[in-house]
């Protein structure tokens, strides 16, 4: 049984890729919260639904010759933007409010922990079928 392919696998799967990227954004804006003219970025909000419904409606590449380059995937599935208009600014022009990131980063940590949760629900779920 392939749980890649399940619908409810991959959203999950999707999700957690996302909430690490965002990780990764909220970390480097707070390791930056003193650099001069730096603006914070944010991910931008992802329907995950939408997301899965339209990646299972694209076409995947595949190799037909081995001579052929390999298909070629997106580097980053999620969208980054720059914030036009930040919280609160600092003489130096830098626009990261920690408090605000920290929010953020603590917010983010308890959706994976919920995404995680779920995953292992079903997965407990799919093991009590089996049996």
């Amino acid at each position: 049984m392939d749980l890649t392919k399940d619908a409810l696998f991959k959203l999950m799967d999707t999700r957690m890729d996302y909430l690490g990227e965002r990780t990764r954004v909220l970390a480097q804006n707070i390791s930056n919260a003193d650099t001069p003219g730096y603006r914070s970025i944010e991910m931008r909000h992802v329907d995950f639904i939408q997301a899965l419904h339209r990646e299972a409606h694209m076409m995947q590449p595949t190799m037909t010759n081995a001579a052929h380059l390999p298909p070629v995937t997106a580097p980053n599935r999620f969208e980054i933007d720059r914030q036009k208009r930040p919280y609160e600014t600092s003489p130096d022009k830098n626009g990261v409010v920690i408090e605000e990131q920290a929010g953020k980063l603590a917010q983010t940590a308890g959706d994976f922990s919920t995404t995680t949760a779920l995953y292992g629900k079903y997965l407990t779920m799919i093991k009590l079928a089996i049996k």
